[in-house]
């Protein structure tokens, strides 16, 4: 356990602040958002939704029934590990096609996606045994989580405002 401690705060770390605030600006900019990704990945960029709504964000899962379709002003946030997905990249370009910002959050800076995507935000990932992409979801986890926490406050919105907008069924 100490150890995948010591490698999420590594990979946190190594995240550019740059690029971070980069991401908090277009967030608190306003319009809909809409947060795609891949198997455990896609799980985590779904928590990520979640917790926009419940701060009173108008985001939408990609994938999901009720999803809107995208369109010219709206921003697209992808969520890949390697940037290679190809589903994933697919949704960049057409996203893109329709007049959507596109925003990509990646282990990989190199990737098809971060090439596609208008801005990157690379969270590099350091050598693990741990299974699969874990070290990389759970970074991207916590740095989702600092996204919502800094955004919320850059927009004024109180912590405590997930409350009321939390699922109560």
């Amino acid at each position: 356990m100490n150890e995948i401690v010591a490698e999420a705060r590594q990979n946190v770390e190594r995240v550019s602040p740059l690029q971070f605030d980069c991401f908090v600006e277009r967030l608190c900019s306003g319009g809909r958002v809409f947060i795609a990704g891949a198997g455990r990945t896609g799980l985590i960029a779904a928590a990520f939704a979640t917790r926009l709504a419940q701060l009173g964000w108008t985001v939408f899962v990609v994938g999901e029934a009720t999803t809107p379709a995208v369109r010219a002003g709206d921003l697209f946030i992808a969520c890949t590990g390697s940037g290679e997905t190809p589903a994933v990249c697919r949704q960049i370009e057409t996203a893109q096609s329709l007049g959507a910002e596109t925003l990509c959050l990646t282990g990989n800076a190199e990737s098809r996606a971060a090439k596609l995507a208008s801005s990157v935000l690379e969270i590099p990932s350091a050598p693990s045994t741990q299974l699969g992409r874990s070290s990389f979801e759970q970074a991207l986890l916590l740095v989702l989580d600092g996204l919502a926490a800094a955004s919320a406050q850059k927009a004024g919105i109180d912590p405590n405002a997930v409350w009321s907008n939390h699922a109560n069924l």
